[in-house]
């Protein structure tokens, strides 16, 4: 024999006990009005070919110098991760005879009738040897007088890399000065930070140590440059030279 219990009751203590509107979906959420003042979303600013950075780049003669874009804050690589401006990519390579190219994202552009969305990042070359110091495989600039930047499509991008500046051939030091942050907030409290020499030490070392992405790495950078090295190429004959003065002993 199971509870009885009269409806009108049971509906009369939801409505009565406000607490439970919540689990039965009772209460309605009104929009909140915007009031004279508030902050809106700000309006994204239409820009014509012409005066992008994008222009200058490989093949960006082939869009018209009049067709308008928008710029966008984000792409997402092959890899499914998060790729904004400023981060270090690897992408399939427009350039032929290439399969994959290196670089910085500078620029993620949508055209207004949202027809098609490009990416474009200034080209680093890999290097065929390994860092004397940090033998880790490092990037240079494709050019020394000036930048070479790629057009590709968002679908072009594979996965993101970590990179460290080569402070190691240049002058960094810790010359730069700004505010600490508390809650978002800049302080009066300042801090130092490094300023990279990029004039003297364009180059960037990939940090094949870190744990983001080394499946990836392996298997696009050569393997001379990401292979581990022995820190001895006969370890027999250091076992035995460690293991002559144990004999001795006994």
């Amino acid at each position: 024999m199971g509870w009885k219990t009269r409806p009108e009751l049971a509906l009369k203590w939801f409505k009565f006990w406000s607490l439970t509107n919540f689990h039965t979906g009772s209460v309605k959420l009104l929009p909140l009005s915007i009031t004279k003042g508030q902050r809106r979303r700000s309006q994204r600013t239409v820009v014509v070919w012409s005066s992008t950075g994008a222009c200058k780049a490989f093949k960006g003669t082939d869009y018209a110098a009049n067709s308008e874009w928008l710029h966008c804050k984000s792409v997402i690589s092959g890899s499914q991760e998060v790729c904004l401006k400023d981060s270090w990519v690897i992408a399939k390579s427009p350039v032929p005879d290439e399969d994959f190219t290196t670089g910085r994202i500078t620029e993620i552009l949508q055209q207004t009738d949202s027809s098609r969305a490009i990416v474009v990042i200034e080209q680093y070359v890999v290097q065929p040897q390994r860092h004397a110091k940090f033998n880790m495989s490092f990037v240079s600039p494709h050019g020394r007088e000036e930048t070479v930047l790629l057009v590709l499509k968002p679908t072009d991008i594979m996965f993101t890399l970590n990179v460290q500046h080569d402070c190691s051939g240049g002058t960094c030091k810790a010359s730069g000065k700004r505010p600490v942050l508390q809650d978002r907030r800049a302080t009066q409290i300042e801090e130092l930070f490094i300023e990279h020499d990029l004039r003297n030490s364009p180059s960037y070392i990939i940090n094949t140590a870190s744990l983001h992405n080394p499946h990836l790495l392996r298997h696009t950078l050569p393997a001379a440059l990401v292979k581990p090295t022995p820190l001895w190429n006969d370890r027999q004959a250091l076992h035995n030279l460690q293991a002559d003065p144990l004999h001795d002993k006994r």
